[in-house]
């Protein structure tokens, strides 16, 4: 993800809704790799619902999703 894509995402100026999900997938993977425990969201709480807008995670490491 480049950093206009970012931008748009964190300022919600008509963002990729992939990007979204990434973006939030990815800040609750590290929170969970440092043992942070998070507030549920109340907006894209569901996973399932992700599913129709792919995208890479290659952040994540395997041991984490077992």
């Amino acid at each position: 993800m480049n950093a206009e894509r970012l931008d748009a995402v964190l300022n919600m100026e008509h963002p990729d809704p992939s990007d979204v999900w990434e973006v939030r997938d990815y800040l609750e993977d590290k929170l969970k790799e440092q043992g942070i425990e998070m507030v549920p969201f109340s907006r894209l709480g569901d996973h399932s619902a992700n599913h129709w807008f792919p995208y890479q995670t290659p952040w994540r490491k395997e041991e984490l999703y077992d």
